[in-house]
């Protein structure tokens, strides 16, 4: 006879079959497919052919793709840690500000990351125009604007995406600082511990596990960046910002390399899974307080 206990739990993993299922269609069963596929040169209509790890031993020649790691590689670079690093810091001063004023304030910070991607890009393409854009008083902007220069495109992308997550990362941060006890805070007033002490050795250690979180989560975003890209420069000039992700869009639907975008892509979650570990392994040690 069954007990009430595992009647429950039999109803509770009934209730998560219909969502198991949705997962399961959307996600799992594509992933499934696009694996296998990574091992048969398809290009439609013809039939799919195996062809074993040659799509794998291919990556290693391709220069685009060699070309699509640096770039991504220096975004990443760029993108994450001012995403970060801002995010943070506009946290502490909106914390810090009147409630009615700190609230208007993060409501405007907040609304770029709620913002649609094709309206936010076509907005900074306007910004980089060459002949309307803002930024073409600063001295140092090239003639051929920033999104036509091989030194400037892969930077402005970056500061548009800058500019769109970084009031995201700030709620996340805010949320984490409203967690921390204010009892700490004032045992640090009364021991005469100033604004910068308070910050440097109670809110930032007791922020890491969201630290950690908002990093690896800014990192494997940028990692698979791939709007900007495609709305503004694809992937010029002169390859300047091709990246992964529009690497595997170049090959799977420009030129129907789809086993070959396939393997690119597994290659790239692989990488993907080890940078976020180390990330994590990095970020969340232990501390004593």
């Amino acid at each position: 006879m069954i007990s009430w206990k595992n009647k429950n739990r039999i109803v509770s993993y009934l209730f998560l079959i219909p969502a198991l299922v949705i997962i399961s269609i959307n996600t799992l069963i594509p992933v499934a497919v696009s694996f296998a596929l990574s091992f048969f040169r398809w290009t439609p209509p013809l039939e799919p052919k195996f062809t074993g790890l040659a799509n794998y031993l291919a990556i290693a020649s391709d220069e685009l793709f060699g070309i699509a790691t640096v770039n991504t590689l220096e975004f990443v670079a760029l993108s994450t840690p001012l995403t970060i690093g801002i995010a943070m810091l506009l946290a502490f001063l909106t914390n810090a500000l009147h409630p009615k004023l700190g609230i208007i304030l993060k409501g405007i910070i907040f609304v770029p990351s709620i913002t649609s991607m094709v309206v936010t890009t076509m907005m900074w393409r306007w910004i980089y125009s060459p002949s309307l854009g803002l930024l073409n008083i600063l001295p140092f902007i090239p003639k051929e604007g920033i999104l036509g220069s091989t030194q400037w495109a892969l930077v402005g992308i970056a500061l548009m995406n800058v500019w769109k997550w970084v009031g995201y990362f700030m709620v996340m941060f805010l949320a984490g600082i409203a967690s921390i006890p204010r009892e700490i805070y004032e045992c640090a007033t009364v021991d005469g511990a100033r604004v910068w002490k308070k910050i440097r050795y109670i809110t930032i250690p007791l922020l890491r596990p969201v630290i950690s979180f908002a990093v690896v989560i800014a990192t494997i975003w940028n990692f698979v960046t791939f709007d900007p890209v495609y709305l503004l420069t694809l992937g010029g000039p002169l390859h300047a910002t091709r990246t992964w992700m529009y690497h595997i869009y170049e090959q799977g639907f420009h030129f129907s390399h789809m086993g070959y975008a396939a393997s690119i892509g597994f290659v790239m979650v692989t990488l993907l899974f080890i940078v976020s570990y180390v990330q994590r392994r990095y970020i969340e040690r232990e501390i004593i307080y």
